[in-house]
């Protein structure tokens, strides 16, 4: 049996139940509104996500490109400091280079002095005054590279 057959049959055995049905098709329409308004509005608010997504998708492209633009443009200063650390290291190779071949050169004088007995005390003297001086260009030159580095440090993002 059908709905209207069932409903007709309840009618005639029970007619006050008819209100009863007619509340029920009431609701039933009622129902069908929300429903259809949901649906509505779900295909609405999925609409606008989609829409936002893609202007998301827009806008991160434009801040990201403005970004990379923004970081491009640090970068002539940090190749120049680049350059900077490249010349300073070079300078504390070559320093620490002299200052090795001194010390060497006053090893040899002391020991040449141990072995013939002679005293070259004013040489040793100008030698050791050259070692610190080196000593101290080392010392100046390796607080520039920290400098440098702590520059570059600070300029990345």
């Amino acid at each position: 049996m059908n709905r209207a057959q069932l409903e007709k049959d309840v009618v005639q055995a029970d007619p006050d139940f008819s209100w009863m049905l007619e509340k029920r098709r009431s609701l039933a329409k009622r129902v069908d509104t929300y429903a259809r308004e949901l649906t509505l509005k779900r295909s609405t608010t999925e609409q606008a996500i989609a829409q936002l997504r893609k202007d998301l998708a827009g806008v991160t492209a434009t801040m990201r490109s403005k970004i990379a633009e923004a970081k491009r443009q640090m970068e002539p200063e940090r190749i120049k400091l680049d350059a900077q650390l490249t010349e300073a290291l070079r300078q504390l190779r070559e320093k620490r280079e002299q200052l090795a071949q001194m010390d060497r050169a006053i090893s040899a004088l002391r020991r040449s002095d141990k072995a013939s007995g002679a005293s070259h005390a004013s040489q040793m003297n100008e030698m050791v005054r050259d070692a610190k001086r080196l000593d101290q260009e080392v010392a100046l030159i390796k607080e520039h590279v920290k400098l440098i580095k702590t520059k570059l440090l600070l300029i990345r993002f």
